[in-house]
């Protein structure tokens, strides 16, 4: 039989929040660096929207787990 656990663990979504975050940086000073060559690169793009959606949640979810938390007061 499994459990099904309806809170998401809070140290998961602190380090999909911090690796979301890593991927953010990292393709903003790639995109920096092409744009002083006067290039761009449409994989980079879409991948650093993607990372900025997917932090924006994952920041969502972990604020509503501490809103939850009974000793947020």
């Amino acid at each position: 039989m499994v459990t099904v656990v309806e809170k998401p663990p809070l140290s998961l979504l602190v380090h999909a929040a911090l690796a979301a975050e890593k991927v953010r940086v990292v393709c903003e000073l790639r995109l920096s660096h092409l744009e002083k060559h006067n290039m761009t690169y449409s994989f980079t793009m879409e991948l650093l929207d993607r990372a900025r959606r997917f932090e924006d949640w994952v920041d969502d979810t972990v604020a509503n787990v501490i809103k939850a938390h009974p000793t947020y007061a």
